[in-house]
């Protein structure tokens, strides 16, 4: 019996340690009312799956940096070989105006 009510009491007990740490303390001042540490586990859940979408927003940016710098990059020789391809046009206009 005794252990049964100590297995209910320390969850209890490690909710309003991490509520306290949330400054969320007050919540702990009438600990039998279950909706209290449903909401502060809700809290706790919600924080939980905030820092995981953080980390994989991070980790998608720092994917798509190269792959931006390289659509940069690809962009950049597109336009070189465009500049290429018009002098070529321009240097046979002048050829066959001056040798006519």
């Amino acid at each position: 019996m005794r252990t049964r009510r100590l297995n209910m009491i320390l969850p209890q007990h490690l909710l309003c340690a991490c509520g306290r740490q949330l400054g969320l303390g007050h919540l702990c001042l009438q600990p039998r009312k279950p909706g209290l540490l449903l909401l502060l586990l809700l809290l706790l859940l919600l924080l939980l799956l905030l820092l995981v979408m953080l980390v994989m927003l991070v980790m998608l940016v720092m994917l798509l940096v190269p792959l931006l710098l390289l659509l940069l990059l690809l962009l950049l020789l597109l336009l070189l070989l465009l500049l290429l391809v018009m002098l070529l046009v321009v240097a046979l206009l002048m050829a066959q105006l001056h040798y006519g």
